[in-house]
């Protein structure tokens, strides 16, 4: 291994042969048992900007192909609504991946062609557990389908409305 490198992954791994561990060495732990072999597999060199003053990561970067906007606070305190709203999504989005049927997209983009709050989707729509409703109804907005113009300012609940983007103006 090349002494002068600084990314080195460290894995964890079970063992039978390994000698045991106690945590109780160490304070403020509770006493445990356990075996595990500590290994230190590739290491990565890659130049880090910050560390390497030679280092020039982004020299092949078009300045000129980039816009750059200026935001007034206010714009700012509505993008953090947005941005909150959509990591409160897009866990839902990634769990039920693959899990929601085309069949109910669709019945949930008709339903809301007048628009409807999250709480009357999930209410026509989920039998037990919302979590398909609801994931649904993430994708199509994800999709563009259908919109919410309030989540831009407003934090997502279930009185959220959501229409479908045919009857948006």
């Amino acid at each position: 291994m090349n002494g002068s490198c600084s990314n080195r992954i460290l894995r964890c791994k079970p063992s039978a042969n390994a000698p045991a561990l106690s945590s109780s060495a160490v304070s403020g732990f509770a006493p445990i048992s356990m075996s595990a072999t500590l290994t230190v597999e590739t290491c990565y060199s890659y130049p880090d900007p910050v560390a390497v003053k030679d280092s020039k990561p982004h020299a092949d970067l078009d300045v000129s192909a980039m816009n750059v906007r200026l935001l007034e606070p206010a714009d700012l305190a509505a993008s953090r609504i947005w941005i909150d709203n959509w990591q409160r999504m897009l866990p839902c989005l990634t769990a039920t991946r693959g899990l929601v049927p085309t069949s109910l997209l669709d019945v949930i983009e008709r339903f809301v062609a007048t628009a409807q709050p999250l709480l009357a989707i999930e209410r026509e729509f989920s039998a037990g557990d919302p979590i398909l409703a609801r994931a649904a109804v993430f994708a199509l907005l994800h999709a563009g389908r259908i919109g919410a113009p309030e989540l831009r300012t407003t934090p997502l609940s279930w009185l959220t409305r959501f229409t479908s983007a045919e009857a948006q103006p």
